[in-house]
């Protein structure tokens, strides 16, 4: 499980990334929106849980992201 921190993940651009934000992997794919974000339990590492749908929009999907691989969605 994630343990959620009240103040919002900062990258290293200072970009405050928070649970409902829309972001999208730098690398580029499609748009996300954060869950949660905070440490992961057991590794303790900064985590972004992040759904979207699929392209035939009924497929949900769910995983876990660096924030600093997240940039927000334009």
């Amino acid at each position: 499980m994630f343990h959620n921190r009240i103040a919002p993940w900062r990258t290293k651009m200072d970009t405050q990334l928070k649970a409902g934000d829309v972001v999208q992997l730098k690398s580029g794919g499609p748009k996300m929106t954060i869950h949660s974000i905070g440490n992961a339990a057991l590794t303790k590492t900064p985590t972004a849980v992040c759904d979207w749908f699929e392209d035939d929009k009924k497929t949900n999907k769910r995983a876990s992201f660096s924030p600093g691989s997240l940039k927000l969605a334009e």
